[in-house]
């Protein structure tokens, strides 16, 4: 898998400063669509990236510093094809397909000029998001990020029950006193246990 650090670079690069290396962006956009879309796209894009192992196996001997350099530079390359050349091109053929399909319907050019930047706004965004379903789907990571949620879900639920038995006194059930670890030793707390630990 991609260094972190590589997805973390071409991400500020592309998303955050809109900075191109290897590829010349076009003086004019690729449609009046709103930039959400493209930033979607590129989220999957380095997603797709992030579970690739770019980076030659013959070659792991060398420091680890000479793997994150080539896999930034990589990263930044495809990101930047992905955004300037993959998804404008698709920007663009969405752009005069809608166009073309809304106005051979009968809307009109001044309804269709007046909301041009909702209609391909609302329509790229869902393609994009499409395209991310798709990829983390593909990449398995949206399984992985809901196991991980579910593990935070139960280890909070647990500490939340831990801290109700421990202000309620521990005495409300037997299983609270079995979770707190300073019940064996308290006067308060769980008498029967202290008692039966006695006994023995």
């Amino acid at each position: 898998m991609t260094v972190t650090t590589a997805i973390v670079i071409a991400g500020l690069f592309q998303i955050v400063l809109r900075t191109s290396f290897f590829f010349e962006q076009e003086k004019d956009l690729c449609s009046p669509a709103p930039s959400l879309a493209s930033w979607i796209f590129l989220i999957a894009l380095l997603d797709l990236i992030s579970d690739f192992c770019l980076y030659p196996v013959r070659y792991m001997h060398l420091p680890y510093f000479c793997q994150v350099i080539v896999e930034t530079i990589i990263t930044i390359l495809l990101t930047e094809f992905g955004a300037i050349i993959v998804w404008c091109t698709l920007e663009k053929l969405f752009w005069r397909l809608i166009k073309s399909t809304l106005l051979i319907m009968g809307m009109s050019p001044m309804t269709y000029n007046n909301y041009e930047t909702l209609i391909l706004g609302l329509t790229t965004t869902a393609i994009s998001l499409i395209i991310l379903a798709f990829v983390g789907q593909a990449t398995d990571h949206f399984h992985m990020i809901r196991r991980k949620y579910h593990r935070i879900e139960r280890k909070v639920g647990l500490n939340l029950e831990m801290f109700w038995d421990y202000v309620n006194g521990c005495g409300a059930s037997q299983k609270g006193c079995k979770a707190m670890h300073d019940c064996f030793s308290d006067d308060v707390c769980c008498p029967k246990r202290r008692r039966r630990r006695r006994r023995c």
